[in-house]
């Protein structure tokens, strides 16, 4: 069994590096949205590459590697250990083990996009969505499973929504040990966060259900076209940059969380 104190450590690397992911992307996209001369759309390579540009890029994109490969192993260690001590004759509850293991899914295809970066093999014209989405469809039934990934992108979009408009997330957190502005901060910055992400989640969830509709995975996408297609509506430019906004304020929140979230080594 791994010691408590150790999960712990692992859960706020992780942490750790969602808030310097989270902050730096939220401020590329405000930064698209009102530069239209910028000549790289806002992504999450874009982020690891800026960082690699840095001076002691290296050390900075390899301290975020780790802290991403740290946040996969807290979401298998939440499903498979049950650190958060969940019923499993309640649905909700199984479906929320299940999501843990989706996540470390997602963060662990993060943290290997970085490594390609940081080796320098990384393809930023790749569109990993489009790409899934063509494989899947020249399997039998792969139009289905394309839309039940679709579908699962927008029940996941809306639990977002739930956590923006509930603030539930601040159950997780040692309020005990934090100020009354740091809570007040926390619970905006978790909200508006929670708030931008069920918003692009949404859309994601939306292109890859069309491309099953369409049979053509060209339909599908990720971040990058959510992005674009808010950007591409009225006023779309206010839009975008409050979309941006809310996702530092995630990063804010994701910081909060490094410190004062409830992990078995710290209750």
């Amino acid at each position: 069994m791994i010691a408590s104190t150790t999960i712990s450590y692992i859960a706020r690397a992780g942490y750790g590096a969602k808030t310097v992911v989270y902050i730096l992307l939220g401020i590329f996209v405000i930064t698209t949205a009102f530069t239209f001369l910028q000549s790289e759309e806002p992504t999450q390579d874009h982020v690891f590459r800026t960082l690699l540009e840095q001076p002691l890029g290296w050390y900075l994109l390899a301290g975020v590697v780790c802290g991403l490969v740290c946040y996969m192993l807290w979401r298998l260690i939440q499903a498979f250990l049950n650190t958060e001590n969940l019923d499993m004759s309640k649905a909700g509850d199984v479906i929320t083990r299940a999501f843990f293991v989706l996540s470390a899914t997602i963060y662990g295809v993060g943290a290997w996009g970085a490594i390609r970066v940081l080796i320098g093999t990384g393809n930023s014209e790749k569109d990993s969505s489009k790409q899934v989405s063509q494989e899947l469809m020249q399997q039998a039934w792969g139009e289905w499973l394309v839309a039940a990934i679709g579908t699962g992108i927008l029940i996941f979009s809306f639990i977002q929504l739930k956590h923006a408009c509930k603030a539930d997330f601040m159950e997780k957190f040692n309020t005990h040990h934090m100020r009354d502005s740091e809570i007040h901060i926390s619970r905006i910055a978790g909200r508006l966060g929670y708030l931008a992400r069920g918003v692009v989640y949404i859309l994601v969830g939306a292109f890859f259900i069309q491309a099953a509709i369409e049979l053509d995975p060209s339909e599908a996408g990720g971040i990058k076209e959510a992005f674009s297609t808010i950007l591409n509506q009225r006023y779309g430019q206010y839009g975008l940059a409050a979309t941006g906004a809310g996702i530092a304020m995630f990063g804010i929140f994701c910081g909060f969380e490094t410190i004062y979230r409830t992990t078995p080594g710290n209750r």
